[in-house]
């Protein structure tokens, strides 16, 4: 309240959103217009409305989903430029002081929650298994178009990934079918299956020039050049700059090279519903997806526990009751959500993060991969949607209900 835009237009922040590392500031704000309209988007701070253009974000299609300019001074009274043509309003700080109106309150429902740390625990359990039948239901839709390895591979392709890397993933998966790769590779011996695996992946990738130092660059140029050879992607997809050496997606993709290589005999789905089959603690099962380069565990993982851990329980899990559900093996379909609801837990992201300060919890109560994807799931659903007071952490909800789209 009390915040006006550069045409006069009162606004309202329902939700600020979470503080971004990397373009605009802010993702996933929600604002109101005093004409009823909903802002939903990033929100770009700068001390100058000029600096929009100065800093080259009216050329920068990253800033297209921004709704809203923040600004202290307005030095150009126009509103932002987008890269896509559209404009955007600018929000006046110094303005907005101006009009002497009562502040914007001193928080959100949700950081004065009183429920105790058990029924809190709940609704988190709550949400986390409402996100992952969410998660089921569009692999099932998914599974009724494409073939079921189809729509497994492409979900562990995706979950490889660096989020700003997710989309570049999907588009060498659809490149590059899963059945391609086992037609030529599966009369060759092991060792080489592996190399022309990961041949394929990073040539048509567009990253064969940039792999990792110490693999054997030239055999992997030959095996490009004798099995593949076709149109790879531009390297200005991928994300490298600022990801840190283990994550960047060369390495991801000659992991991704040996598990392929281990699936060949069973095929994709057979291997991992094995994998979870045997797999005796929940731990566990994310171990048997780890690759460890050269065979030694002294190098960097290929796909640590960290990221194979995301695999199972955002792609694996879901992948599995879905299977279960679409072939009735009831037993399979309790152990996949057995298993989920005691993952432990995984790398904290931008996002959980942002929520267990916002809700100001201790790692005590986030105990598991479960009660994570409840933070995200609350975050997408209420958070994001500006739907604070349907929220059941707000303490005002009268339905106490946690659904919604995921």
């Amino acid at each position: 309240d009390g915040l006006v835009s550069g045409t006069g237009e009162k606004l309202r922040v329902v939700y600020p959103g979470i503080l971004s590392r990397s373009g605009p500031d802010f993702r996933d704000s929600v604002v109101t217009t005093d004409s009823g309209r909903w802002l939903k988007g990033d929100v770009e701070v700068h001390l100058r409305s000029s600096q929009w253009q100065a800093h080259g974000h009216h050329r920068d299609p990253a800033y297209n989903g921004v709704v809203l300019h923040l600004v202290f001074w307005d030095d150009e009274g126009k509103a932002a430029l987008l890269e896509n043509g559209e404009r955007v309003p600018v929000l006046v700080v110094a303005k907005s002081w101006e009009v002497g109106d009562e502040p914007l309150p001193g928080g959100l429902p949700c950081q004065a929650r009183a429920e105790d740390d058990e029924a809190l625990g709940r609704i988190l359990d709550e949400a986390g298994v409402e996100r992952f039948y969410g998660q089921v239901t569009h692999l099932e839709q998914d599974m009724a178009a494409k073939e079921p390895s189809r729509v497994l591979y492409e979900g562990l392709m995706v979950a490889l990934g660096y989020s700003q890397n997710k989309e570049a993933f999907m588009e060498l998966a659809q490149r590059l079918p899963l059945g391609l790769l086992e037609t030529l590779v599966k009369d060759k011996p092991p060792p080489q299956r592996v190399l022309i695996l990961q041949a394929l992946l990073l040539g048509t990738a567009g990253l064969l020039l940039a792999s990792v130092v110490g693999m054997e660059w030239r055999q992997l140029r030959e095996a490009w050049q004798t099995y593949g050879g076709g149109e790879s992607m531009s390297q200005r997809r991928w994300r490298i700059a600022g990801v840190r050496p283990t994550n960047r997606p060369q390495r991801r993709l000659l992991g991704m090279g040996y598990l392929l290589a281990r699936s060949l005999g069973k095929g994709l789905v057979g291997t991992l519903m094995e994998l979870l089959d045997r797999a005796s603690t929940p731990r566990s099962l994310a171990e048997g997806l780890k690759v460890i380069a050269s065979g030694s565990e002294r190098e960097p993982a290929l796909i640590g526990w960290g990221r194979a851990a995301a695999m199972v329980v955002n792609v694996v899990l879901p992948f599995a009751a879905a299977w279960a559900r679409l072939t009735s093996q009831s037993s399979l379909a309790r152990q996949a959500e057995i298993v989920y609801r005691r993952h432990p837990l995984l790398e904290e992201n931008e996002v959980t993060h942002h929520m267990r300060n916002q809700l100001g919890l201790g790692r005590g109560i986030i105990r598991t991969a479960c009660r994570q994807q409840g933070l995200l799931h609350l975050y997408k659903v209420f958070c994001s949607q500006g739907s604070c007071l349907r929220c059941p952490l707000s303490g005002r909800s009268s339905e106490h209900k946690i659904r919604g789209n995921v």
